[in-house]
């Protein structure tokens, strides 16, 4: 699992959706690197979840959150 420096994008999206209002990818139990990105509300969850939005949450091992308000919880959670 690689975690950049600045904005925590270098997670390998599972799938990745943007454009929309609400945009959510949930993969389940074994999530791996479930992401959601470039949505005014957006929510990923699962093993090194990643999510990017206006209202955004991660909640996942290693999960990480950046946005203007944004939740993050989980091992090793991080939110900016």
């Amino acid at each position: 699992m690689v975690v950049a420096a600045a904005g925590f994008v270098a997670f390998a999206p599972g799938t990745a959706r943007g454009g929309g209002f609400i945009c959510q990818d949930f993969n389940g139990l074994n999530g791996g690197a479930a992401y959601a990105g470039g949505s005014a509300n957006s929510v990923a969850c699962g093993v090194s979840a990643n999510s990017n939005g206006f209202v955004s949450t991660a909640v996942g091992w290693a999960a990480g959150a950046i946005a203007d308000y944004s939740v993050a919880l989980g091992y090793l959670a991080n939110a900016g």
